[in-house]
């Protein structure tokens, strides 16, 4: 079954999962989830904050779950048999010309603008985050967005960094794509969600495998991202992803948040 999980983190984050992936909560430990740590899992790491088989039969939005579901008019639904080995997963269905297929949305640590989030009295720096990804037999395109790590710095969903893990601009390859939100002062200048008049992109690494193509329907992949904030004044963050255990991409250079209080 398609699953993320999610271990450690970054402050004030939530995590925005787009169109084409499998993930969710369970609680017990007969779920279906495929790894072992996960909680309620046969050997449970506590550096484990969520994970998601999709099995579980209680809301997508609820308190330590997510706290956004779109549906995309019915084209992003929890659907039965179409997950790793049978299971339950989350199917995106895009359409010639669509530019949504819908999301899920996660929070988690310390947040301004997520109530429903996991473990929010907490302050999180660093994540790595996992999905399985299938696309059906005979697909043809690129959907582009995929997933990204934000920080909320305030109620009206303003951003103080960005790491898109998407197509962007290079066909058929994941790439990362970090954005940094905050002034030469260190002060956060998002207004809103996306206020792409304040974000300064910091340079798109793409991936070697083209997962997109027509080659790499029709099979699973395993897609891993580990995302960490700078330290105060320091250019060393870091955004790297790996498909099925090798490396695509990564830079550990990154001024996100310059020296923002977190």
């Amino acid at each position: 079954m398609p699953q993320k999980s999610i271990s450690s983190g970054l402050t004030r984050f939530w995590l925005f999962f787009l169109c084409t992936i499998a993930s969710v909560l369970f609680t017990d430990a007969s779920a279906l989830g495929i790894e072992p740590f996960y909680p309620g899992g046969s050997n449970p790491d506590p550096g484990v904050i969520f994970c998601d088989d999709f099995e579980d039969t209680t809301a997508l939005v609820r308190q330590g779950r997510y706290f956004e579901y779109d549906s995309a008019g019915g084209n992003f639904t929890l659907t039965g048999n179409i997950g790793v080995n049978g299971s339950k997963g989350m199917r995106a269905v895009w359409s010639p010309g669509a530019i949504n297929a819908g999301h899920l949305a996660l929070a988690f640590g310390r947040n301004p603008a997520a109530n429903q989030g996991i473990k929010s009295t907490q302050d999180f720096r660093e994540i790595y985050y996992r999905m399985y990804l299938k696309m059906q037999d005979g697909w043809n395109g690129d959907p582009y967005k995929l997933s990204r790590a934000t920080m909320f710095s305030a109620s009206d969903w303003s951003q103080g960094m960005i790491a898109h893990l998407w197509s962007g601009d290079v066909q058929y390859h994941l790439a990362i794509d970090p954005v940094s939100c905050v002034d030469s002062n260190s002060n956060p200048i998002r207004q809103g969600y996306n206020d792409f008049t304040h974000m300064a992109w910091l340079g798109l690494r793409a991936g070697t495998t083209p997962l997109y193509d027509s080659n790499h329907d029709n099979s699973w992949y395993c897609i891993q991202a580990h995302v960490k904030l700078n330290d105060p004044g320091q250019a060393n963050g870091i955004q790297e992803f790996w498909i099925n255990g090798q490396q695509e991409a990564g830079r550990s250079d990154l001024n996100f948040v310059r020296s923002y209080a977190i």
